[in-house]
């Protein structure tokens, strides 16, 4: 049987096949930036959140 096999993540390709590893790694950091920045921005906005430094006392 012949096959070839995906320098990333090893899967094994039909000859001509591309492996789809690096598509899904990509959309899950553009997910990941997405919903990071939207978080930002929420937090930007609602004036109840802050970010404090805590005092650490012994």
């Amino acid at each position: 049987m012949y096959y070839n096999e995906c320098p990333y993540c090893g899967a094994h390709l039909d000859p001509g096949e591309p492996c789809d590893c690096r598509d899904e790694k990509e959309l899950r950091l553009k997910k990941r930036q997405a919903a990071e920045i939207r978080i930002t921005e929420m937090l930007e906005e609602d004036e109840r959140w802050s970010q404090e430094k805590l005092r650490i006392c012994c």
